[in-house]
């Protein structure tokens, strides 16, 4: 989820499975991607139960600092729609519109601004 990988590359790497895939058998592509939005969106939830247990419960900091990251993917996922699971969809809107998920993740880094220094003694 931290890797935040551009649209641009995701393409590019589906069109590179697409065509390995076509050397075996014929593809039709827009049935693919229709049934590939499933897989994602359900391959997300699976991350995000694991980041749930390795970080919460497990009190692994990776796990937990990788939580936001995903609920952003996830955020994004839900910008489509998904007819086939309405409730699904509310529920997991109203998840990624909590509060401990909408802080920006920014918010919470930490700037150090130095306003003056000084060398001892006028040494470098």
């Amino acid at each position: 989820a931290k890797a935040k990988y551009p649209d641009s590359l995701r393409q590019e790497l589906l069109q590179e499975y697409i065509e390995a895939l076509r050397k075996y058998q014929p593809i039709d592509e827009p049935y693919f991607y229709s049934q590939l939005r499933h897989f994602v969106l359900f391959r997300t939830l699976q991350v995000l139960g694991a980041y749930g247990f390795r970080g919460y419960f497990e009190k692994k900091p990776h796990f937990i600092q990788s939580v936001p990251y995903a609920i952003g993917n996830l955020r994004e996922l839900l910008k489509e729609e998904y007819p086939e699971y309405p409730y699904l969809c509310k529920v997991l809107r109203e998840l990624t519109g909590l509060k401990q998920f909408t802080d920006d993740l920014k918010k919470r880094q930490l700037t150090v601004k130095v306003m003056s220094f000084a060398y001892k003694k006028g040494n470098s």
